[in-house]
């Protein structure tokens, strides 16, 4: 892929979260991913939350954007070459949205979100008769 990145773990402590993101972002990271307890935490840190993590109410992937004058917000990945005025954070929920979709398509089940879910029948049910 020609990617020059790196896939880095870090031990953050919950209460230290927000000045990690914002470091993170200062340093123009790509993107972090986050498990519990920080999914909850992050939804309220991000500038922007996808509607995955919406439904959810949890960012599990969080992508730096960047943006150019006059220009649409992109991932940072798309401008290495150019230094954006304004870069912001977006969350999102991609562990949910994918186990949502595997319980649709192999179950034919529908999930509600905000962790509540109730059984759905893609299809009637038909009668012993």
């Amino acid at each position: 892929m020609g990617l020059n990145w790196r896939y880095l773990a870090f031990e953050v402590p919950p209460e230290e979260l927000a000045v990690v993101l914002a470091g993170a972002k200062a340093m123009r990271f790509i993107g972090l991913n986050l498990t519990v307890p920080h999914k909850l935490l992050a939804f309220q840190l991000v500038d922007v939350v996808d509607e995955s993590a919406r439904v959810w109410g949890a960012v599990n992937t969080i992508r730096f954007e960047g943006r150019l004058p006059g220009e649409k917000w992109r991932p940072l990945a798309e401008i290495p070459e150019l230094t954006p005025q304004e870069v912001r954070s977006r969350g999102f929920n991609t562990d949910a949205a994918a186990i949502a979709q595997a319980v649709r398509e192999d179950l034919d089940l529908e999930l509600a979100g905000l962790r509540w879910w109730y059984w759905a029948p893609a299809a009637p049910v038909a009668s012993p008769l």
